[in-house]
């Protein structure tokens, strides 16, 4: 099964400056192909609903290499193609038929380069027709061979430079290799694509779904063939055999057209009405400029979903996301490596062990991965270990003699060589804390609050930055964000407010990481699904917080997690049902 991908910032910056008027908001990219496309290097489609309605599929995805730069450079050309046809609509929800219009293209089927639209993206990008392409000549004799992204530091691909100069400045002094227009997406060869066009737009009535293209297919070929067989006949009687071939046409289309309708609204009802909220997990990164835009998801084929915020942590090389079960208090993992995140969770509740009904807290500390969490039917407080193979049976329990429980998210660090703990209390706004040494938490748990200040009516975070601990939080009887600092041996006894007029306030609990000599806080908007984030810079947050969301994307129903995976500052969050 493909498996969606995000281009690293050092690909989609080289992308957007080829093609400028390329509305990416509309393109989701895969690994992997489609059934029936399994001899192309790569493929690309409409879904022909709302968007991301363009969906680009990568056989052999390697982001350092130049045959995956060229692949995606062809496949764009063919999303132009598709933004052009029809004054920018869109082409059908089922890939089949978009599959033999591109093939017929506009000069019937042919080899590749007899076809205007295939031709096209090979002359423009990996060469085939007319030499090697205009991007692969210019790699090779310009830049000499040198590509976009660099995998020095394996899975995460870093920028490379051409003489000091970014690679996607280097692009953009060659105006002729900026493709603003396909020259064959407005010419005659988009009446190929009119009827399904057609069909398109009975899909979009209710928005295309998997299920709903299925059943619309299936609906399309039936109530075709019935209604092409009446209307044969009808104009057979009347005009002859022109007649009959004529109403099993139209009748062909108009059944296809119905069909995307009723399987739209097939698709609809079960998305929707009967699937519940999605629960779905994502996540984007940021290479210190700008977030991953469209972000990709977690979840795939049903698994890795969660009814409360995700909690994250770079360990061994790897990134780790943990997580409450969308249905129950089972806690589940994903891992991210050079391959993408696992198809399939793993379970780490075992025997009725290891559940919460909050979102859980995730550290690496002294080798070993860390998990805190609030108990699944009550307010005490656990955690367990990963050795990097597996988790343990038995959770342990943190709280004793009724000491350190909460009622929300707990936050976990590592400072000074002992493994901090941070949470709301349970009966209360107050904040405490708890320290682990590598061998027992303290008994006793040790209140931040004093004197009414430091306060929260969710869970913290907390991080690690310049040498200190700090600690960020949603007030107890606002949005406003606050902040605290530990110096390893006292918390402020006056908290700092973050929020400065209106800017920077949410209504969940944030998330805070040290990012590139920053530290980074990430939140829900206070009124709405939007996720924004700020800076601290050892002196001040910014006056006016920076929104993440755009185009639609990257929102969520709950607080997001935040880690720090050099060259990169990862995000992942519950979507936003």
């Amino acid at each position: 099964m493909p498996t969606p991908i995000a281009l690293p910032s050092c690909l989609m910056d080289c992308c957007r400056v080829l093609f400028p008027k390329l509305d990416f908001s509309r393109i989701l990219f895969y690994e992997g192909l489609p059934p029936g496309a399994s001899g192309a290097d790569g493929f690309t489609m409409s879904s022909g609903g709302p968007g991301p309605d363009i969906r680009i599929y990568i056989r052999d995805y390697r982001p350092c290499s130049k045959d995956t730069f060229l692949v995606i450079a062809h496949e764009l050309v063919h999303a132009l193609q598709i933004q052009g046809m029809l004054g920018g609509g869109h082409v059908p929800g089922s890939w089949a038929a978009y599959y033999v219009s591109h093939f017929l293209g506009c000069g019937w089927r042919g080899a590749k380069c007899d076809n205007a639209l295939e031709k096209e993206a090979y002359d423009y990008s990996d060469g085939g027709c007319d030499g090697n392409g205009k991007l692969s000549e210019f790699i090779d004799a310009q830049l000499g061979g040198s590509l976009p992204c660099a995998c020095r530091r394996p899975p995460w691909p870093t920028p490379n430079t051409i003489g000091g100069q970014a690679y996607a400045d280097a692009l953009k002094s060659n105006p002729d290799l900026i493709k603003t227009e396909s020259r064959v997406g407005r010419t005659w060869c988009s009446l190929i694509n009119w009827p399904l066009a057609i069909i398109a737009a009975g899909y979009s009535v209710f928005g295309f779904s998997n299920t709903g293209g299925a059943i619309g297919s299936g609906v399309g070929v039936l109530v075709g063939g019935i209604i092409g067989g009446y209307l044969g006949a009808i104009l057979g009687s009347l005009l002859g055999p022109v007649g009959a071939v004529i109403g099993a046409v139209l009748g062909a289309l108009l059944g296809a057209y119905l069909g995307g309708i009723i399987g739209g609204a097939i698709g609809w009802l079960i998305d929707n009405l009967f699937s519940g909220p999605s629960a779905r997990i994502w996540f984007t990164a940021f290479d210190g400029a700008s977030w991953v835009i469209p972000d990709i998801p977690i979840s795939q084929q049903g698994h890795t979903k969660t009814s409360k915020g995700p909690a994250l942590a770079a360990y061994n090389g790897k990134l780790y996301a943990v997580y409450k079960a969308s249905s129950n208090n089972d806690v589940w993992y994903n891992v991210f490596d050079s391959n993408g995140w696992l198809v399939q969770d793993l379970k780490i509740t075992q025997n009725g062990h290891t559940r919460t009904s909050e979102a859980p807290a995730l550290a690496e500390y002294d080798g070993k991965l860390y998990l805190a969490y609030k108990a699944g039917s009550n307010n005490d407080l656990w955690y367990n270990v990963f050795d990097g193979n597996s988790w343990l049976a038995q959770d342990i329990k943190i709280t004793q003699g009724g000491h350190t429980r909460t009622n929300k998210r707990p936050a976990l660090a590592a400072f000074n060589g002992k493994l901090y703990l941070a949470y709301k209390s349970g009966s209360s706004n107050d904040l405490w804390y708890n320290v682990f040494d590598g061998n027992s938490w303290l008994a006793q748990d040790i209140k931040i609050s004093q004197g009414g200040h430091t306060q929260s009516s969710d869970g913290p975070a907390l991080a690690v930055y310049n040498g200190k601990l700090y600690l960020a939080y949603k007030a107890g009887s606002s949005n406003d964000l606050w902040y605290n600092v530990f110096d390893g041996g006292t918390w402020l006894a006056q908290d700092l407010k973050i929020t400065q007029n209106g800017h920077t306030r949410t209504s969940g609990s944030p998330a805070l990481a040290g990012y590139d000599g920053k530290l980074y806080l990430a939140y829900r908007a206070s009124g709405g699904s939007d996720l924004w984030y700020n800076t601290f810079d050892g002196n001040a947050w910014l006056a006016q917080d920076i929104k993440i969301t755009k185009d639609g994307h990257v929102k969520s129903a709950r607080g997001p997690a935040l880690a720090a995976v050099s060259p990169y500052l990862v995000m992942a969050y519950r979507d936003n049902s």
